[in-house]
């Protein structure tokens, strides 16, 4: 039997100056942690672009289980209620971070492997409870404000649809 991969991801943002906000993934099964700055950017682009960077991690040819767990309802609703392909069908129309959700599908596509996205509910104290212990990782690594470094974004391209 294949272990596992399990994967925390969290996005984080400040609306006011110069927006800031950051990614984080908490690659719990390979205690890896991954954290990226971008400015100028909006706390739903980087919960999405987590998931991003948590999927492009994971090997095309791996053919077991990945489970990762976002308190992002919208992200973990549009990868599991079959909104992703629906904009696709409708060519992206009107669709916000049109080209991080594209770079989504494309990966989730490559990938031999389960991918099972699940919810949970951020920001929970019980630090023992190991969902709890990774949901606040990930929190942490996409905290704006441990960023020293950004990596500058056009928004004009967040909407391609």
């Amino acid at each position: 039997m294949k272990k596992e991969i399990v994967m925390f991801t969290d996005g984080s943002a400040i609306v006011t100056g110069d927006k800031r906000g950051g990614a984080g993934v908490y690659i719990a099964s390979h205690d890896k942690c991954i954290s990226i700055g971008h400015r100028p950017t909006k706390t739903g682009r980087e919960e999405a672009r987590a998931i991003l960077i948590a999927l492009q991690q994971i090997k095309d040819d791996y053919d077991g289980i990945v489970r990762i767990y976002s308190d992002s309802q919208y992200c973990v609703r549009t990868l599991t209620m079959g909104w992703l392909e629906n904009w696709e069908i409708q060519c992206w129309h009107n669709r916000k971070n049109s080209d991080l959700w594209k770079q989504i599908l494309e990966e989730k596509r490559k990938k031999k492997c389960k991918i099972i996205i699940t919810h949970i509910k951020g920001h929970q104290k019980d630090l023992d409870n190991k969902l709890v212990f990774g949901n606040s990782v990930a929190d942490y690594l996409a905290d704006y404000k441990c960023h020293k470094e950004f990596i500058e974004e056009d928004p004009t391209t967040w909407e391609i649809g």
